[in-house]
């Protein structure tokens, strides 16, 4: 070897502190280079690892030098990739922090770049350089007595250097409120570079120029605290992979709806930040990640198959509940297409989320208050048939009195105490058993039996399809239209007069027949209209028609009522049947 170029392996011990970061930084930059699409981004950072990665193995290089002129040679070759390692490293965390102000202002490229091309090419032509001096650890160390050209670098540098750490300090701090997964990206980035760059300033700038002492030159083996951070922020955290110097992914990575790719495992091969955000994974938890972990019965080959359309086209919006992270769940709205790849062929599924879980629960509290007081108006409703009914009964005993039969008085006025109590028991339950409303119709009709003087019998038929101790029913709910057969119908009657109440069910619904054989309708009003010159108004059934309306929308359910004239072949009214239907709820 000419003895101008001499290498030794004295120092190899000390030599590998360089070429190890070096050696690394070599690795991530031929990743990078097959893996990570090109970007203005993606290309300074990539200047930035390969130009450390030429000064740590030219560091290496240098401690194993054998004579003063290769040592100068490879000082030289680092002074040489310190530059734009230096202007690149800037340059990166600006692009990086997105800060718009600082890339559109032409001071920011001449303070980079300008000071880089003058102190490259004055290294180039051979205008200045740094002299080396021995050391019995180091083998060889820059001189510290520095001349104009090289304090000149020497500020430059630590000026760029802290101008690098405070733009990714800086963006680590404000990406906490965005993303914890940017946070993460930021902070492991700027941990990795303020190491070295602090032991740099401290060891080999204010040791040798301010307070005198001798310099220690650990900035290259410190550089592999940023290879390491390097290597997590790609890996762990998808540095440019999931970030918005992917321009594949910039769209999918700034939606506020979730995106999911799923394999045909129905597996997760791809969930960007706004799926990581609705569900509070990161995204490299969910790759590879079952899909029906997000919930039970999440989303079945059958779904897929329903709904990933083969041409690609996006299924009907459907409203689903997934669980998150901490086991809570999320309401959001999603779409399914086929996930076609670049041949044509169907690979997967792919999904897209809007979360909709802050409007789910406002509508659930307004649906709960809403439901509150609708239950509420019902049972006002229902408390309002209480003295309806009370005045009908009233008026049954003023029959008896009038008649001066005391003994039949008393025992109805029993009767009656007995019925008011369970009528203002059942007024405060939202529902009673079928059994216990037929029990209070039983009652109530046999009270009008006695004041009609048994002019009416009655029948109450229930289908064996129906366990009456476990239907139930509204209270209240029937007794008005029993009460409207016999006082409208029934009680305006010469002749034995009949009522049958049915019970039957049909289709999960339970089909109540009330169906009596008095006057009819028109007959009942023609008859009232002679004898008080008006028609007073059914309250009754009026009060009965508002409940069923509240209770359908409280329940969502169809609670229905049909009213029949009953006529002969010469259209007289001989009787009146109504139906009715309430959907079938058990205990």
């Amino acid at each position: 070897m000419n003895t101008s170029f001499e290498i030794t392996t004295d120092y190899i011990g000390i030599s590998l502190l360089a070429f190890i970061p070096g050696v690394i930084g070599l690795a991530i930059s031929i990743y990078m280079w097959l893996k990570i699409p090109r970007t203005t981004t993606t290309t300074v950072f990539l200047v930035f690892v390969i130009s450390c990665s030429v000064w740590q193995i030219s560091e290496g290089f240098f401690r194993l030098s054998g004579n003063e002129a290769t040592a100068i040679f490879w000082n030289r070759c680092i002074s040489l990739s310190i530059i734009p390692c230096t202007a690149a490293g800037l340059h990166f965390s600006v692009l990086f922090s997105g800060n718009k102000r600082v890339l559109k202002s032409r001071l920011f490229y001449l303070f980079i770049y300008l000071p880089a091309v003058v102190f490259f090419g004055a290294l180039i032509l051979n205008i200045y350089t740094w002299p080396v001096i021995t050391d019995e650890v180091w083998n060889w160390k820059s001189d510290p007595r520095l001349g104009t050209f090289q304090s000149a670098e020497t500020l430059w540098v630590f000026c760029t250097s802290t101008s690098t750490m405070y733009f990714l300090a800086r963006y680590a701090v404000s990406s906490r409120k965005k993303d914890l997964i940017l946070r993460r990206r930021s902070l492991i980035l700027f941990i990795g570079y303020l190491i070295p760059s602090a032991i740099g300033v401290v060891c080999q700038i204010i040791f040798p120029q301010v307070l005198g002492l001798e310099e220690m030159p650990l900035t290259a083996p410190a550089i592999l605290t940023f290879s390491i951070a390097s290597l997590i922020a790609l890996q762990k955290y998808k540095l440019f992979r999931y970030s918005s110097a992917f321009p594949a992914n910039r769209i999918l990575e700034i939606m506020n709806e979730g995106v999911l790719i799923l394999d045909t495992e129905l597996r997760v091969r791809y969930a960007n930040l706004g799926f990581s955000r609705i569900t509070g994974y990161c995204p490299d938890e969910l790759t590879g990640m079952s899909v029906h972990k997000l919930g039970p019965g999440y989303l079945n080959v059958k779904d897929q198959e329903n709904e990933a359309k083969p041409t690609g086209v996006l299924s009907e919006r459907t409203k689903r509940r997934i669980r998150s992270r901490d086991g809570s769940d999320r309401f959001v709205y999603y779409n399914s297409a086929a996930y076609i790849d670049k041949s044509g062929d169907i690979t997967g599924t792919i999904i897209l989320f809007t979360d909709i879980t802050e409007i789910e629960k406002s509508s659930q509290k307004a649906r709960c208050e809403k439901r509150q007081a609708l239950q509420h108006q019902s049972k006002l409703l229902s408390s309002q048939l209480n003295p309806h009914f009370i005045y009908n009964s009233l008026n049954s005993i003023q029959y008896y009195i009038l008649d001066e039969n005391r003994e039949p008085a008393l025992n109805y006025i029993s009767e009656f105490s007995k019925l008011m109590r369970t009528v203002l028991n059942n007024s405060l339950k939202e529902y009673i058993t079928l059994s216990d409303e037929i029990s209070f119709l039983e009652a109530y009709i046999s009270l009008e039996l006695k004041r009609l003087r048994n002019k009416f019998s009655y029948i109450i038929n229930v289908s064996s399809e129906i366990d009456t101790d476990d239907v139930v029913i509204p209270p209240m709910l029937l007794q008005p239209y029993v009460e409207n057969s016999i006082v409208h119908g029934l009680g305006l009657i010469d002749y034995q007069g009949i009522l049958v109440i049915s019970f039957a069910l049909h289709n999960d619904r339970v089909v109540c027949e009330i169906v009596d054989n008095g006057v009819g309708r028109e007959t009942a009003i023609h008859l009232k209209e002679n004898r008080k010159g008006g028609v007073n108004k059914s309250h009754g059934m009026n009060i009965t028609k508002t409940r069923i309306e509240i209770l359908n929308e409280i329940s969502e359910q169809d609670h229905h009522v049909h009213v029949e004239d009953l006529k002969d072949e010469n259209q007289v009214g001989i009787g009146t049947k109504i139906i009715v239907s309430f959907p079938l709820v058990q205990c």
